[in-house]
């Protein structure tokens, strides 16, 4: 069973709680997911990929964006084994005046950046001060969310208990898919073991 109600009439994924928002036939969707806040300390490390969402499902690292929110905070994409193996990253300062502007990679009190893609191993996220005489300033917060549900949705202040929609994909062993009862076709290769459905239709579920 891919999908549960856990009591509820609300779908969600079997692993990892995650609430279903949106599922496409086009091998995509969305889940609801939480934003991580920290404390002002001197550093703060997350595991970022891959999440374990339980087959067939994946975080997508096409359709995501990192972001977070605050100021004198460098983070970056590294190696779980070690730290300082950076594969990318961003910085964000602090601005008085309370202002935000993240229009890149680097910002003022907030930034964003895509993942990178085509990684395979275990990565860390690495969140630590610029400046270690203001870590009092930095009040931080980080997640993973879709990028268009995030031009369109997002706002701030962040308020407690706020979530995103997080993007994910899927894909179905190509030898399963007969006993699906889905009129659609399904397209693969004779090398693959995995198909996706041609046929565009979302199914639409009911937001609480």
């Amino acid at each position: 069973m891919l999908l549960s109600l856990w009591g509820s009439h609300k779908p969600f994924l079997r692993f990892g709680l995650y609430e279903l928002l949106e599922i496409q036939l086009g091998s995509t969707g969305l889940v609801k997911d939480w934003i991580f806040k920290f404390g002002n300390d001197s550093g703060w490390l997350y595991p970022l990929v891959p999440r374990f969402l339980g087959p067939p499902f994946m975080v997508s690292q096409t359709k995501n964006r990192f972001v977070a929110v605050g100021c004198n905070n460098f983070a970056s994409i590294a190696a779980s084994y070690n730290d300082s193996v950076i594969f990318g990253g961003c910085m964000s300062v602090c601005d008085e005046t309370g202002s935000v502007n993240a229009s890149d990679c680097n910002g003022i009190n907030y930034y964003q950046t895509a993942i990178p893609s085509g990684l395979s191993q275990d990565l860390i996220l690495s969140v630590k001060p610029i400046n270690d005489r203001k870590v009092g300033e930095s009040v931080r917060s980080a997640f993973l969310v879709d990028t268009e549900w995030f031009k369109e949705n997002f706002r701030m202040p962040i308020l407690d208990n706020y979530t995103v929609a997080m993007a994910i994909q899927w894909q179905i062993n190509s030898s399963l898919f007969n006993s699906l009862g889905l009129s659609g076709n399904a397209e693969g290769s004779s090398t693959s073991p995995t198909c996706h459905c041609s046929n565009q239709t979302a199914l639409e579920i009911t937001r609480a």
